[in-house]
């Protein structure tokens, strides 16, 4: 599956770059999204057994990030929390850096939930239809004197 073959080369990219004194971040997240983009391709077409080894793939995904994360916070003498501070403090990051990693995180953000969507799109029309509901309930509401005139 070609799939497959995408995954173990992301891994490969993600190894050498945990081994590397200074982690290209852009190109971690450039890759990771054109393996989202490319899951998201083979799941609209896959049918049922290669959706199934599709969620394979992901589940390995997430397990290598969840070992990664672990090893580079250990290597930097962190707890994954910190890291994860560390990430998302825009001041450890010059003004273009932060602008591109956000933009890339946006972007995989969105390619993960289309690819929920594709996998399961009646969970994704409720989800959507709870949203709207919750954001049509969430009007600003008046009280019953709000438009009184006092004396």
């Amino acid at each position: 599956m070609r799939l497959r073959k995408e995954f173990e080369k992301l891994v490969n990219r993600f190894e050498k770059e945990s081994k590397s004194s200074k982690v290209d971040m852009m190109n971690v997240f450039r890759d990771s999204l054109m393996f989202f983009e490319s899951i998201k391709e083979a799941l609209k077409e896959a049918d049922l057994e290669e959706k199934k080894e599709i969620m394979k793939i992901m589940g390995e995904m997430h397990d290598f990030l969840r070992v990664e994360a672990r090893k580079i916070a250990a290597r930097a003498g962190l707890t994954e929390d910190q890291l994860q501070s560390f990430a998302e403090n825009p001041s450890n990051f010059s003004p273009g850096q932060w602008k591109a990693l956000e933009a890339m995180k946006n972007k995989l953000a969105d390619s993960a939930q289309e690819v929920k969507e594709i996998i399961n799109p009646e969970a994704a029309a409720k989800s959507k239809k709870a949203k709207a509901t919750n954001s049509l309930s969430k009007k600003h509401k008046t009280s019953k004197k709000g438009g009184w005139l006092r004396s």
